[in-house]
């Protein structure tokens, strides 16, 4: 029962949002990706990091793990509000909700 309202509630929010053109990711906090080919990749509103590898970086997010796999990856920058990874990105991926 309270899941279910807050699914109602999510979705009003939603519809209203879309009803004022209100850019979802500036209400929400989900995450923002920006993909530069298969080289560079940054990740805005991640929570932490989960797991950091030169071919595994895992995050938390709003919308569960996101994992990226790849070959010599390195994290080049980093803030409380964003990460960008460089190396040879070959997949990407989100599972492991809450």
């Amino acid at each position: 029962m309270k899941k279910e309202k807050s699914d109602k509630k999510k979705e009003w929010i939603l519809d209203m949002m879309e009803s004022f053109e209100i850019p979802k990711e500036t209400v929400l906090d989900v995450p923002i990706i920006s993909l530069v080919g298969d080289r560079e990749i940054v990740i805005e509103n991640f929570i932490s990091i989960v797991e950091y590898g030169d071919e595994v970086i895992r995050l938390k997010t709003q919308c569960g793990e996101f994992t990226i796999e790849g070959k010599n990856l390195e994290a080049r920058s980093m803030d409380s509000e964003h990460i960008q990874i460089k190396g040879k990105i070959q997949a990407l991926s989100f599972g492991n909700r809450g």
